[in-house]
């Protein structure tokens, strides 16, 4: 009997992730709409669209006298580049669900397009919704970050089946605007953490990873200078 409903309920979930006519997509590729909703991570998927002559991305272990990384510590690995070159911790989850941080950096020859982005980062990251969804702001901080301009928010978008949550995904993005040596560096630290209920083993999104993934998002950014 319970296999019965578990059954029912996953092709009610199926059904409501999926709309009539709407493939699946590879949700962790470039052009997911689902991975870069709130952060827009990379830049190119921007409401600003702006072209490689106006700004280009840089390896953050590749900056004149400074040092950009990630902490290592309470589960997350060292920084690794993904199957797409972006550096990014990947934290052990259960089947069904995923939780990753990366970090982006990126410079322009005018430091005015890195500001006129992070500030329209900033307002769509804190106002747009997923479609098909109910999207919560959990938080939206403005503070700097180490005396940087920075911003973080963290939203969490759910999709159900009348009563019954079939997936929960939680984005977390902190940008700041790092001078250094005269240039200036647009950072991004984008965290996802999502739970799909017919391929996950829990019946519930494990809130602990969630603050994981936010707290590594908030705090986790490593800005040190180096000879």
């Amino acid at each position: 009997m319970g296999k019965v409903i578990a059954s029912v309920v996953a092709w009610l979930c199926f059904g409501a992730l999926v709309a009539p006519g709407q493939a699946w997509a590879d949700d962790d590729g470039p052009g997911s709409d689902s991975f870069y909703r709130i952060a827009q991570c990379p830049l190119d998927q921007l409401p600003i669209q702006l072209s490689p002559s106006q700004i280009q991305g840089v390896r953050p272990d590749q900056i004149p006298g400074l040092s950009l990384s990630l902490r290592e510590a309470d589960g997350w690995p060292e920084l690794a580049a993904n199957e797409y070159g972006t550096p990014q911790q990947d934290l052990p989850t259960g089947e069904g669900s995923f939780a990753s941080v990366s970090l982006l950096v990126y410079t322009a020859k005018d430091p005015r397009t890195l500001r006129d982005a992070f500030d329209d980062d900033h307002r769509h990251a804190s106002t747009d919704a997923a479609a098909g969804t109910t999207e919560a702001l959990v938080s939206d901080d403005p503070d700097d970050y180490q005396a940087y301009p920075s911003w973080f928010v963290r939203k969490r978008a759910e999709q159900r089946a009348g009563d019954i949550l079939c997936s929960a995904t939680e984005h977390t993005v902190r940008e700041a605007l790092v001078e250094h040596d005269g240039k200036t560096y647009l950072v991004q630290i984008c965290g996802r953490y999502s739970w799909d209920y017919p391929l996950s083993a829990e019946d519930e999104p494990d809130p602990e990873i969630a603050d994981k993934v936010a707290d590594q998002v908030e705090s986790g950014l490593m800005i040190e200078a180096r000879r």
